[in-house]
């Protein structure tokens, strides 16, 4: 009896997601670039929460209208193109590769600031010991 309505309810699932409809073409239909630079903002922007949100709640910022007002789109507009995209296999692979090299060129852009900084905070830290020495053995 159990395997009967196993198989019953099985076959009803199968029969139930045959009627999909796809996804309509959007009214303002976004290209892949904008949706690139959208979803990589927005990528960048929940790992600024994740990080240190504090900043972000002391600047009041709205994270979502942010990213609305910067592209003139609302969330539906937003939500209607990811749905639509999502149905577009080869392009949406190609949107978020896009997207993971933005975000690594990003990572490697902001190594190399840190880098940087730190090999100034290390010279500056050189010359004060430097200073420091100098200024102990005048008189």
């Amino acid at each position: 009896m159990f395997k009967k309505a196993t198989y019953i309810i099985g076959l009803f699932f199968l029969i139930s997601c045959q009627n999909l409809k796809p996804a309509q073409k959007p009214d303002q239909l976004l290209t892949p670039v904008e949706m690139e630079t959208i979803l990589t903002d927005l990528i960048m922007l929940d790992a600024m929460i994740s990080v240190n949100n504090f900043r972000i709640d002391n600047h009041e910022i709205d994270v979502p209208d942010f990213v609305y007002n910067k592209y003139e789109i609302d969330s539906l507009t937003l939500s209607k193109n990811i749905e639509y995209y999502n149905e577009q296999y080869k392009v949406n692979a190609e949107i978020y590769e896009k997207v993971k090299l933005n975000i690594e060129d990003i990572k490697k852009r902001l190594d190399e600031e840190k880098r940087i900084q730190d090999s100034i905070q290390k010279a500056e830290l050189e010359v004060n010991k430097t200073r420091d020495s100098l200024a102990k053995i005048k008189p």
